[in-house]
């Protein structure tokens, strides 16, 4: 019972909690939507930053957790204290956006649902599982930060360029830490549990921008890509695959969450030029990328590259261009530093 608390107040509520805090400036129509987007957005995009200089000064793992816990629950804190008036109502906020919801939609709730249940109560082996869990449980087991061959036991002579700039695997260790349980069964059973309902929040939200006046044609659109999801296992390398059967790993991540979600917020910012925190949210988009996978750190900023061709050349919009680098300034810092280090 207590690791099933600690499991919803660091998967949930610590998020949601950190996510209230940046929901207070988005569009009301879509707080509840990005109230878990945001807080792992800013979760993973912090953990990013401050986890790099933890592995070259080859901090523990525990002093890690430590500093994350108190930097998250305080950042929490301060999200439900800031917004707290987001409860108020919530009922019937609820009931007004449920209101003429096309029958589609809750046949996609209804298929998201059995995928959730099933990548939860079965297990999926993967190949790549024996880097990724094995980097994870070789930190916790030896309260390291990726200075341990996980392949071999013995501490890397030199840090792997391919994996240290992008060390999704030792969040799973920390992540592991806080609940207390073991980084192989977070990854299995619990991961799957939050992050395939987020990959589909996505979509919603892409849905409701493709078809803003139609909550017919949002409904089809979030059903069809249920579907489509579900039946793309004619290879390992389709984004379906990635997402059921190993969504714990950070490129899978990469291509269901944050991919999708940079270009909704690259139309958000560079084609409307919206507000400051969306501006923000793509800054932390592009900084989780990097985190997830060293193929993030080349392709969101490629992504948001060509928004700024079409959109912010011709005519040149000098605003749009500047704020689009500087969102994509730790990919920059990350693609040099992999240059000096290869």
């Amino acid at each position: 019972m207590l690791k099933l608390f600690t499991c919803v107040l660091w998967l949930v509520i610590v998020p949601g909690c950190i996510g209230l805090g940046c929901n207070r400036y988005f569009n009301k129509k879509e707080n509840w939507i990005l109230l878990l987007l945001g807080g792992y957005l800013v979760i993973w995009g912090s953990f990013e930053i401050l986890i790099l200089p933890m592995i070259y000064f080859r901090i523990s793992l525990h002093v890690a957790v430590y500093i994350f816990m108190v930097l998250y629950l305080i950042s929490a804190a301060v999200g439900l204290c800031i917004n707290y008036k987001f409860f108020a109502g919530w009922r019937e906020s609820l009931a007004k956006s449920l209101k003429g919801v096309h029958w589609t939609f809750w046949a996609a709730i209804v298929i998201i649902i059995l995928q959730t249940y099933v990548s939860v109560r079965y297990m999926h082996l993967d190949q790549d599982d024996a880097f990724y869990v094995a980097t994870a449980s070789t930190a916790v087991h030896t309260d390291t930060l990726m200075e341990v061959d996980p392949y071999m036991g013995f501490k890397y002579e030199v840090l792997p360029s391919r994996y240290v700039l992008s060390p999704f695997p030792v969040f799973t260790a920390v992540w592991s830490s806080l609940i207390q349980i073991h980084p192989t069964i977070l990854a299995h059973t619990v991961l799957p549990g939050v992050f395939i309902p987020m990959a589909y929040l996505v979509y919603f939200l892409l849905g409701k921008r493709f078809f803003a006046n139609s909550k017919r044609q949002q409904g089809t659109f979030l059903l069809l890509c249920a579907i489509i999801q579900m039946f793309s296992y004619y290879s390992v390398y389709t984004s379906g695959s990635f997402l059921l059967f190993r969504i714990w790993q950070g490129k899978a991540v990469l291509v269901n969450v944050l991919l999708p979600l940079a270009f909704y917020f690259a139309i958000r910012t560079v084609k409307d030029n919206s507000n400051k925190a969306d501006w923000i949210m793509l800054f932390f988009i592009c900084t989780a990328s990097c985190l997830v996978s060293s193929m993030g750190i080349m392709l969101t900023p490629i992504m948001i590259g060509i928004f700024v061709l079409m959109y912010a050349i011709k005519p040149f919009r000098k605003e749009i261009v500047s704020k689009s680098i500087l969102c994509c300034s730790i990919n920059i810092i990350c693609a040099l530093i992999y240059l000096y280090i290869r």
